[in-house]
């Protein structure tokens, strides 16, 4: 695995992760109680969308081998 590769899979591993994050600070000291259930579908989301756009960007850079 190279650097770029590594870069990339660390950041879709940790952008849902710190975004969930600010969302749940933000919402909880604006006053609304917020639980871990309704922050699920937008965590699946980022990871949705992260799973594909690896997947799609490896087959492209297998591809110019």
């Amino acid at each position: 695995m190279n650097n770029k590769r590594l870069i990339f899979v660390i950041w879709l591993v940790f952008f849902p992760l710190v975004t969930t994050g600010f969302l749940t600070l933000y919402r909880f000291f604006r006053g609304l109680e917020i639980g871990i259930e309704q922050m699920t579908p937008h965590f699946l989301a980022f990871m949705v969308t992260g799973a594909v756009a690896s997947f799609i960007w490896y087959q492209i850079a297998t591809m110019h081998k």
